[in-house]
C-alpha cells in the first residue's frame, strides 16, 4: 500500500475514534440531529481534509481549505454570510399565530440573494411580511393546513395552498421540536420536488412572536443554518480524501438487507445484497416478509404476515412454525434473528409490554424469554463475536431517540447505549439490524424522496454505541 495511503486511513482511524457520529457521506438533508450539532461536524471535517492534505503535501490545498474555514467561523461570529449558490428557499413554519388574531410579522432579511419565502403553519394565520431593499424576493408561498392570509411587498409573486382551502398543504412540524426531528426533511423533500430548490433554512417555532421574526443574520438560529448550507457545499467539493477513506473502509463489508417498502408503498420487500455504501443487487423477493432470519445450515425463517415461517428452498413457500400451545397468542412481532451458538430462533414483539421469545428446533417448542417493559426493539440481532443479542430502539419522544439494547443469553437486558444519530421510524416500519464484522449495521425504513426509497445505513460499534460510518442506500 502506498505511503499516502496509510496515512489517509490513520487519519481516519483518529478521526473516527474521537467522533460520536462520522458522516461525512450522509447528505445534510437526512441528517436530522440539531444544526448546532449538524455544523461542527461539517466544520471539523473540513478542518481533518485540510490537516490531511497537509500531511500528503499538498499545501496549497490545505490552505485553501483552512481559509474557508477562516470564512465560516467568522460568518458564524456575525461577520459577512457565504454568497447563495443559487435560488435560495427559506422557510417560516409556526403551528400557531400570535394573540387571538393569529397573526405572525417576519422580516426577510439576505442581501444579494434571490429568495423564494416560504410560509408554513397548522392553523390560520395573518401574515404580514416585509423584507430588506437589497433582499431579491421573488416570491412569497403559503403551504399550510388552513388557508393563510399574508401580505407581501407590492410586485411579488404570491401563491397560496392548504389542505383546507385547495387541497394542496400541510404542516410540515415545528423546527428543531426534538420530538420530531424529521420537520426539516419534510420541508426538504417538499421543496426538491416542487420546486427543484434546496431548503436553504428552516426556522419559527410553535407559536408566532409578538415582535417581528427575522429571517436573518439577526436570527442566531438562521445565520447557523446559512453557515452550515455553505460548509455542506465546501464539505462535497473538499472532503474528497476523507470520504475515499471511508468508502475504502467500509465498501468490502457486505450484508444482505431485507429491503421492506415504505409504509404505505407498493412493492414487495426484496433480500439485497450490499455493503454500507451502496446497494450492489436485489436477489430474492419474499412477499409480505417483514424480517427473516438464517441458521447456521443455511435454513431461513421469516416473520411474513406476523407469522414466524421457514422458507421453503427452492420452492419458496412458507411453512408456519409448528403451534405454541403453552403460550398465549403472539402480539404482534417486529424482529427476528438466529443465535447459532444457543441453536434458536429469537423473535420480539411490540404488543402490549413487548416479549422476547425463543423456538428451538431441536425440540419445536417455544419459550418466553422475557418481557420488554414497553421498551421493545424495532429490530433485533444476534452477534456470533460476542454471543449477545442487540436490538435497535426508536423512539422519537424519548431523550435518546434511537438506543442500542443489548440482552443476554437469557433474554436479560444488560446495557442501553445511546446512539448519536436519529432515523426514520415509527412502530409499523420495517428497519433492519445486522451483524457486520465486528460491528453491527443499520438499515432504516424507507423514505420516498423524487421517485427513489432511501434508506439510513449506519454501522454501529455495539460496544460503544459509536456511529462508524452513516449514510444511506437507495433501492
Amino acid at each position: 500500500m502506498k505511503p499516502h495511503r496509510l496515512l489517509a486511513i490513520a487519519s481516519l482511524a483518529s478521526c473516527l475514534s474521537a467522533q460520536t457520529v462520522e458522516t461525512l457521506l450522509l447528505p445534510d438533508v437526512l441528517d436530522l440531529r440539531p444544526t448546532a450539532t449538524r455544523l461542527q461536524d461539517r466544520i471539523d471535517d473540513l478542518v481533518a481534509e485540510a490537516a490531511l492534505q497537509a500531511g500528503l503535501g499538498a499545501s496549497t490545498l490545505a490552505q485553501t481549505i483552512q481559509g474557508l474555514v477562516a470564512d465560516l467561523q467568522a460568518a458564524l461570529a456575525g461577520g459577512p454570510l457565504p454568497a447563495p449558490a443559487t435560488v435560495e428557499v427559506h422557510v417560516v413554519s409556526f403551528y400557531e399565530g400570535a394573540g387571538a388574531a393569529s397573526t405572525a410579522s417576519v422580516a426577510l432579511d439576505r442581501p444579494g440573494a434571490p429568495v423564494i419565502l416560504l410560509l408554513n403553519a397548522y392553523e390560520a394565520i395573518d401574515w404580514t411580511v416585509t423584507a430588506t431593499p437589497a433582499t431579491g424576493l421573488l416570491a412569497v408561498l403559503s403551504y399550510a393546513y388552513e388557508a393563510q392570509t399574508v401580505a407581501a411587498p407590492a410586485g411579488v409573486l404570491q401563491l397560496g395552498l392548504s389542505y383546507a382551502g385547495n387541497g394542496f398543504g400541510d404542516y410540515w412540524g415545528q423546527p428543531d421540536d426534538p420530538t420530531d426531528p424529521a420537520a426539516r426533511f419534510r420541508a426538504a423533500r417538499w421543496c426538491v420536488e416542487k420546486l427543484g430548490l434546496p431548503l436553504t433554512t428552516f426556522t419559527g417555532g410553535y407559536a408566532a412572536p409578538a415582535a417581528t421574526f427575522t429571517a436573518g443574520p439577526g436570527n442566531l438560529e438562521w445565520r447557523r443554518q446559512v453557515v452550515l448550507d455553505a460548509a455542506a457545499r465546501a464539505g462535497e467539493v473538499y472532503t474528497v480524501a476523507t470520504r475515499q477513506a471511508l468508502a475504502a473502509a467500509f465498501q468490502g463489508d457486505l450484508f444482505l438487507p431485507l429491503l421492506v417498502p415504505a409504509t404505505g408503498a407498493p412493492g414487495v420487500p426484496t433480500v439485497a445484497i450490499a455493503n454500507p455504501i451502496e446497494l450492489l443487487a436485489p436477489l430474492l423477493p419474499l412477499p409480505d416478509v417483514r424480517a427473516y432470519a438464517i441458521d447456521g445450515g443455511g435454513n431461513v425463517f421469516t416473520l411474513r404476515l406476523g407469522q414466524p415461517s421457514r422458507l421453503l428452498l427452492p420452492s419458496l413457500t412458507f411453512q408456519p412454525l409448528p403451534p405454541y400451545p403453552t403460550l398465549p397468542p403472539f402480539a404482534p412481532l417486529s424482529g427476528m434473528t438466529y443465535d447459532a451458538i444457543g441453536d434458536r430462533l429469537l423473535v420480539c414483539g411490540f404488543g402490549g409490554a413487548g416479549a422476547l421469545y425463543a423456538w428451538s428446533p431441536a425440540s419445536g417448542l417455544w419459550s418466553l424469554l422475557a418481557t420488554l417493559a414497553d421498551e421493545e426493539p424495532a429490530a433485533i440481532a444476534w452477534h456470533p463475536l460476542h454471543d449477545a443479542t442487540f436490538g435497535v430502539r426508536i423512539d422519537p419522544y424519548a431523550a435518546n431517540p434511537l438506543e442500542l439494547r443489548r440482552y443476554d443469553a437469557t433474554g436479560s437486558l444488560v446495557q442501553v447505549l445511546p446512539i448519536g444519530l436519529p432515523t426514520f421510524g415509527e412502530i409499523w416500519d420495517a428497519p433492519q439490524l445486522h451483524a457486520l464484522g465486528s460491528n453491527l449495521v443499520f438499515v432504516g425504513a424507507g423514505i420516498p424522496v423524487l421517485g427513489r426509497t432511501i434508506r439510513h445505513c449506519f454501522v454501529i460499534d455495539p460496544l460503544t454505541g459509536d456511529v462508524l460510518h452513516a449514510g444511506v442506500l437507495l433501492g
